[in-house]
């Protein structure tokens, strides 16, 4: 037997399935209406950079709940018309940067701060329950509708929203992408925004919550110390994370998604992410990255782009 299929094998044999909430679209309706119904209002500032292949410019827009959320916009330059845009997620604690993988391939790239992490999103939200280490897996983990990771999900909904309305970006050709926390973000990103033509996830963060609370890995282990501290809430908080799975989400995507997965990962375990492309309902493809740890190869990208330009 081949590493490859040895390692299948076993990620076959471990696949975990999802486990959606009666009311879990009902739920996910009302919370993007909640995105919907506030206007978008944006600023854009020209940010000067040393660079000659692209324009960088700072984008803050309004959340659902007014956070301001910061972003940066990079436009591959003397590439006329409108270009698709790939809307980009860093990793957990991670910020904003330059994506040159992507303007590169003469794409566009939104990429924001998530919110309450390494850049300039200062989160507002506001939460009544959890926050015991100022962390946000636990702020609002008594109460779905306030949880921390709805916000992260409807600020990143609105990105591609804010995209669509960008002057250098084709509205009909915007993917998403990312990797672990960025990878999470993409998934439920593709799965709630019908504007997204295209999805690269990595190693996806925030899929299989469940079993990730029970190993204790990444942050979803901050879920776990609450509980620790805070027994009473178990089969509370035990539902409410259900709706902020990635691996629900994964059966509502309808658009070509490509899967990464690191062999090695120690945090967003390889059946985990296994796990989730198996849930996909739509055309999809996934590569395996043999003995590669958590962040994954610098190679990877190259197979994200080829296939974005396939789909964009």
């Amino acid at each position: 037997m081949s590493y490859y299929d040895m390692h299948i094998e076993k990620y076959e044999k471990a696949v975990i399935k999802p486990n959606v909430p009666a009311d879990f679209h009902e739920f996910w309706a009302q919370m993007v209406k909640r995105s919907q119904d506030k206007p978008i209002a944006y600023t854009r500032k020209e940010v000067k950079t040393p660079y000659c292949l692209l324009d960088l410019y700072e984008i803050r827009y309004n959340a659902a709940d007014d956070t301001e959320v910061v972003a940066w916009l990079q436009v591959p330059k003397n590439i006329p018309g409108k270009k698709p845009c790939i809307v980009r997620f860093h990793g957990g604690s991670g910020q904003k940067g330059i994506a040159w993988t992507i303007v590169g391939a003469g794409m566009c790239c939104l990429m924001i701060d998530v919110r309450g992490q390494g850049g300039e999103t200062v989160d507002n939200g506001v939460y009544h329950s959890g926050g015991d280490y100022n962390h946000g897996m636990q702020s609002g983990i008594l109460d779905k509708n306030e949880y921390y990771l709805g916000n992260v999900y409807l600020d990143a909904y609105r990105a591609v929203e804010v995209a669509a309305l960008l002057e250098e970006v084709d509205p009909e050709r915007i993917g998403v992408s990312g990797g672990s926390q960025g990878g999470g973000m993409a998934l439920v990103t593709a799965a709630l925004n019908k504007r997204v033509k295209a999805a690269d996830v990595h190693c996806p963060s925030y899929t299989c919550i469940h079993n990730r609370m029970e190993n204790r890995s990444g942050v979803i282990g901050r879920i776990t110390d609450y509980i620790f501290r805070h027994p009473e809430h178990l089969e509370l908080i035990w539902d409410n994370v259900r709706y902020f799975d990635g691996l629900n989400h994964a059966p509502d995507i309808t658009v070509p998604t490509f899967v990464g997965l690191t062999m090695d990962d120690k945090v967003c375990l390889p059946q985990f992410t296994y796990s989730a492309y198996k849930a996909l309902n739509c055309e999809k493809e996934i590569r395996y990255y043999p003995y590669s740890p958590h962040s994954g190869p610098a190679y990877q990208m190259l197979d994200v782009m080829y296939f974005f330009q396939k789909y964009l």
